[in-house]
């Protein structure tokens, strides 16, 4: 009784099995909805932000190849096109990507640029994207003549990304073998300890004019970059006062006295010769009438 009854459960239960499968053939199920993208209403240049009036919407089936990649409206507004987007052409993740992915920052009026300096003189290599920095140069001197000087080229500029002189990302490089160390693996160097690989290269978003200035003190002037984390109030550095320097005082000569050469007198023109008495020099007293003026001394009677 109990084996007939056990063997008219496995029949009932096969049965069943076979029906769910057959059902599973024979009954489709329904498609999938179809699904709305975005395409592109006009030709998109590339490095271009999409706005709403540059897309328009699609629809097409769930199992299209175009629909598995492609954008939809509200997902492709504010993405950056990388490559130039034909009219019609499905705005898909090839073609378009965040803003921060392409240029590091969303507000398209900041430029980027990079520039390099000493790790140690990059807050030691420890910069991290998102950080405030103020932007010093300074110029080493060449001697008592040339003290050198340092500027404030910018303050408060945004990071947004550091490598290392190598160009790759600041963090933990491969360990390094330890010098003069032995006994690893088949009688090579030790492996070291894992350290993070300075900062020496700083990438930032600034206002144009800050990253003209940047590029022509670090370029144009030569000026070397010290970097620091910025404060909560705007430095005004007083330059340095050069020192005192002794110099040689010049003396000018004395111009060289010429004398007036010695008037030539004429010989008198014929006729009826005229004689003038001379006036009396300024301050002289007169002398009587009929006396001579010069030679002899006055005597009484």
């Amino acid at each position: 009784m109990n084996r007939t009854l056990l063997l008219g459960l496995a029949v009932l239960l096969g049965l069943a099995g076979i029906a769910i499968s057959v059902r599973d053939i024979l009954v489709q199920p329904p498609p999938p909805p179809p699904r709305t993208i975005a395409v592109a209403k006009e030709d998109i240049p590339t490095y271009t932000r999409i706005e709403p009036d540059m897309l328009e919407q699609i629809t097409v089936e769930a199992d299209d190849p175009q629909a598995k990649f492609a954008y939809n409206f509200d997902e492709a507004v504010g993405m950056m096109s990388t490559e130039p987007i034909k009219a019609g052409q499905p705005i898909g993740r090839g073609e378009a990507k965040p803003v921060e992915e392409v240029r590091f920052v969303e507000d398209l009026g900041l430029e980027i640029t990079s520039f390099s300096g000493r790790f140690d003189e990059m807050v030691g290599g420890q910069l991290k994207p998102g950080a405030k920095i103020n932007i010093y140069g300074y110029r080493e001197g060449q001697g008592r003549d040339d003290p050198g000087d340092v500027v404030l080229i910018a303050h408060d500029v945004w990071v947004v990304d550091v490598r290392a002189s190598s160009g790759e990302a600041a963090g933990e490089p491969p360990p390094t073998p330890s010098t003069g160390a032995s006994g690893g693996l088949l009688g090579g160097p030790v492996l070291t300890g894992r350290g993070e690989a300075p900062a020496s290269i700083v990438t930032v978003a600034a206002e144009p004019e800050v990253v003209w200035h940047i590029i022509e003190s670090l370029g144009a002037h030569r000026y070397q970059a010290w970097v620091t984390l910025a404060g909560q109030q705007t430095f005004a550095p007083t330059p340095t006062p050069s020192p005192t320097i002794y110099v040689q005082p010049t003396y000018t000569p004395l111009p060289t006295y010429t004398p007036f050469p010695t008037p030539v007198s004429k010989a008198p023109e014929s006729g009826p010769s005229t004689q003038t008495t001379p006036a009396p020099p300024a301050g002289a007293e007169p002398t009587p009438e009929g006396l001579p003026t010069t030679g002899g001394t006055l005597s009484g009677n």
